[in-house]
């Protein structure tokens, strides 16, 4: 007999290895995948990350809590002001239509 007490005949059970648990996008739940999305700086980015796959449309198209809560953090860009200056005379051939000043873009 070994002095160690285990059987000369069976060798010692191996050693597991653990696997290191891999995390992909897609095993992120809704709510985290639509709290990465009220990150995105802009509603072209949201849309290009909401076509990348169908469950991104998904969870973008079927909350519209989120959809509300996105537009609320990302207004529209102010792009300018349409003006028409009083008193103006008006040729018979030009349209009646106020001119649009674009404002300066924004400062980074």
């Amino acid at each position: 007999m070994a002095a160690s007490g285990s059987s000369p005949t069976r060798p010692p059970p191996a050693k597991r290895q653990n696997k290191p648990s891999t995390t992909t996008v897609h095993s992120l739940g809704e709510d985290l995948l639509l709290a990465i999305f009220l990150q995105l700086p802009s509603l072209a980015t949201l849309v290009r990350a909401a076509l990348t796959c169908r469950p991104w449309r998904h969870a973008v198209a079927s909350s519209p809590a989120f959809r509300r809560r996105f537009r609320a953090l990302h207004p529209p860009p102010f792009l300018g002001l349409f003006f028409q200056v009083p008193g103006a005379e008006q040729t018979p051939n030009t349209p009646a239509f106020p001119h649009l000043h674009p404002c300066p873009p924004p400062r980074p």
